[in-house]
């Protein structure tokens, strides 16, 4: 077997080497984060496009998006040494070999660059879709694919959190349920998608009373 292969094979099935908890508490069932030393292996490589920004930041996170049997591999990157924390991109790739099917340049919706990545169906469509949190700590973004090639990808909605989540907070997002309704929690929030793309956000242990933001649609 090549080296590589078995580095990645041994990657996938070794959950701990960046995060700690268990699959059960980091992301769902059928996908699981490994770490970026792992990518490192195959990635970059000559399907790599923007290859000045080859740090990678995040965990990465293997998991079969478009059900085609073959894991994708999604992370941010940055630009090594930069002084403009807030410039990455999300990088989606396939299979044992990292071959990019898409990029998205975020500069222009700054992602927090630890972000762990997290999917779920969120309108319950039978098609993922994938969380991050944003640079200022203060938002969740929704990125959605155009179709099941993966090669266009989009905001679907930002979920605006009462405030910013606190210094060394636990970026793992996991599924709860809460009032009969199951929602990702982030820290004390937990968001669900309501008709028309419109995200709600709530707190899981409200001081004093329930709270919730107000709805953010951007798009």
């Amino acid at each position: 077997m090549e080296k590589s292969k078995l580095i990645f094979i041994l990657g996938f099935s070794s959950l701990l080497m960046s995060c700690s908890g268990g699959s059960d508490s980091s992301n769902t069932l059928d996908s699981q984060l490994i770490s970026s030393d792992v990518a490192y292996a195959s990635w970059p490589n000559s399907t790599t496009t923007k290859t000045n920004s080859i740090q990678i930041t995040s965990p990465v996170l293997l998991s079969d998006m478009n059900k085609d049997g073959v894991l994708e591999n999604i992370f941010i990157t940055v630009l090594p040494n930069s002084t403009q924390p807030e410039n990455s991109v999300l990088r989606v790739t396939s299979g044992e070999a990292y071959d990019e099917i898409v990029n998205y340049d975020a500069n222009r919706t700054p992602l927090f660059q630890n972000s762990y990545p997290f999917v779920y169906d969120v309108n319950d469509d039978g098609d993922k879709e994938l969380l991050l949190v944003g640079y200022d700590l203060d938002k969740v973004y929704c990125f959605d694919f155009k179709d099941n090639e993966l090669d266009q990808i989009y905001i679907r909605w930002s979920a605006r959190l009462p405030q910013a989540l606190p210094s060394g907070f636990d970026p793992r997002m996991k599924l709860i349920e809460k009032d009969e309704q199951i929602m990702i929690q982030i820290e004390n929030y937990g968001i669900f998608e309501k008709k028309h793309r419109k995200p709600k956000v709530v707190f899981i242990n409200p001081p004093g009373k329930d709270q919730e933001d107000d709805d953010d649609d951007d798009d």
